[in-house]
């Protein structure tokens, strides 16, 4: 009977889990990152849809999901401005849904690496998920041992 509540409890651990792990990954990902926001006044669109704009500071990891947001003044251009490229180094981004031949200002806001100061935080961070999964299944690994020793017992 003692295994059955072992197998019970082992399902219910990663049950929850499996649950809270898309929960804490993001919130692990705003703790390792700041937000900035950066203007660009009178960025023009001579010809197409689109223009590239050089950032202060590389995107978080170099990805088109760490920027939160990019909005501009013209009331020509698409509700729905979207990143379309980011350059090797995460510094250069394209940007779409813009009216052409029209300049406006353009507000972008994404998410950089958060300062540290060499404590080496935000690797821990990182690895949260990873030690929280190692933490789940060593304590089905316990209690499993356990459940079998009491068994032979």
């Amino acid at each position: 009977m003692k295994i059955v509540g072992v197998t019970i409890g082992i399902i219910a651990v990663f049950a929850i889990l499996f649950i809270s792990l898309p929960l804490i990954t993001p919130q692990v990902s705003n703790i390792i990152t700041t937000e900035q926001s950066q203007s660009f006044p009178n960025v023009p669109t001579t010809s197409g849809t689109t223009v590239s704009l050089t950032l202060n500071d590389p995107l978080f990891q170099g990805r088109a999901s760490s920027v939160v947001s990019v909005t501009s003044d013209s009331p020509n251009d698409s509700s729905n401005l979207t990143v379309q490229a980011v350059s090797s180094d995460g510094k250069t981004i394209t940007v779409g849904g813009l009216a052409s031949s029209t300049t406006r200002n353009l507000v972008v806001k994404y998410r950089v690496e958060a300062p540290e100061e060499f404590t080496g935080f935000n690797q821990f961070m990182k690895l949260t998920p990873f030690l929280l999964g190692a933490l789940a299944i060593g304590l089905c690994a316990i209690a499993g041992y356990q459940a079998v020793i009491r068994r032979n017992a």
